[in-house]
């Protein structure tokens, strides 16, 4: 009886089959289990962000499996140990603590959960089209109906309002208000980009009420917008950040940095893998690589050429880039044209029924760059 097909039946597609099996990866590129070649434009869903096998990560993984696989955090290691102090201090929140987690949505259950404490409130507001994540409380912070479907009660005194709308914002930010929860560039929701109006008025209206600014970096953070964060081109501090994707640098790793003044009773909050040896030993090989790198990268320039070339093809109505995250609206399906895409040796991801987006690795060469326009051009027009 043959195994594979078996195994495929046993599998929750959970992300839509692309019906391709990878055999191999380097770089901006993937290999199939056929031998053929595709430029990734999705970067493992934003978490390559400086591509696929790093040798630097690859290495400090490996001397970390020989040494401690697993260490409960009722103790301390040397990696994670760096990595906090390393997060702290690149957010540019002075004396900020962080608590280690395993992905996107817990870094953002611990920052529901955090603020609420803190404040005593339970009122959180996010934003339409915001996505934090899938569990109950992050499903409950952001808001996309397709993913709430069939999920029943989610949590109480969660509201949204519209997206660098300021009307809608000082009207919703009060002194009932535990936290506003902000993506300053919705991803899933198309990469739109918040106005800094929008952004300045949401931290002053924080401040005046005692709310809590949490900002969602998941997808934007580590030099995907341009800066290490999204909200260092606002000239703000948020309250909260979360963290996860490219900071493993293709492990699990989620982090929640908190400035210092909010103080969660201990014990009531925790993680049995948060802060596992070998994720913290990829994170901080993978903050090694972009740090070093971070000024060869020329992140704003590709990206504007990226758009410029998207603008030019007759398929595309609108795009919007804010350095590696782009979007383009298009007058077809986005899930067929990424099949047509695909099957001409480029993987992008959509983020709507007529939405394509673009996450390309950060040191994504000009010459790959100019090969995935080719295979774009040839696909829209």
């Amino acid at each position: 009886m043959p195994i594979m097909p078996m195994l495929n039946e046993c599998v929750f597609d959970v992300a839509g089959d692309r019906e391709l099996t990878f055999e191999k990866v380097s770089g901006s590129y993937v290999w199939d289990d056929a031998g053929r070649r595709y430029l990734d434009f999705m970067a493992g869903h934003g978490v390559m962000n400086m591509g696929h096998s790093r040798p630097e990560i690859s290495q400090a993984v490996n001397r970390q499996l020989s040494e401690i696989v697993h260490c409960s955090a009722a103790f301390s290691h040397k990696q994670r140990q760096r990595l906090m102090t390393r997060l702290s201090a690149l957010t540019g929140m002075v004396g900020s603590r962080v608590f280690l987690s395993n992905s996107g949505t817990e870094s953002v259950e611990a920052a529901l959960k955090f603020a609420r404490i803190h404040t005593g409130r339970s009122k959180i507001v996010g934003c339409i089209r915001g996505f934090h994540g899938r569990t109950y409380g992050a499903l409950s912070a952001g808001f996309n109906p397709r993913h709430r479907k069939g999920c029943g009660s989610l949590l109480p005194d969660c509201e949204h309002i519209a997206f660098s709308n300021l009307e809608a914002l000082r009207a919703a930010i009060d002194e009932n208000t535990a936290a506003f929860i902000l993506e300053i560039v919705q991803g899933e929701g198309g990469v739109r980009v918040a106005t800094d109006l929008f952004v300045q008025e949401a931290r002053r209206l924080c401040h005046e009420t005692g709310a809590l600014l949490i900002v969602d970096e998941v997808q934007t953070g580590f030099a995907r917008c341009g800066p290490l964060f999204a909200y260092q081109r606002h000239q703000i501090l948020p309250d909260i950040v979360c963290m996860a994707k490219s900071l493993g640098g293709g492990l699990p790793i989620g982090a929640t940095v908190f400035d210092r003044a909010i103080q969660p009773v201990k014990g009531m909050h925790g993680s049995t893998f948060g802060g596992n040896p070998l994720s913290c030993a990829a994170a901080n090989a993978f903050l090694d690589v972009l740090l070093n790198d971070y000024a060869e990268l020329q992140i704003e320039e590709k990206g504007a050429h990226l758009a410029d070339s998207l603008r030019s093809c007759s398929q595309v109505t609108e795009v919007r880039q804010i350095g590696l995250m782009l979007a383009a609206d298009i007058t077809c399906s986005a899930r067929l044209m990424l099949a047509y895409i695909q099957k001409d040796g480029l993987l992008a991801l959509s983020a709507g029924p007529q939405t394509l987006r673009f996450l390309p690795p950060l040191n994504t060469s000009w010459s790959e760059l100019n090969e995935g326009i080719a295979i774009l051009k040839r696909t829209l027009n």
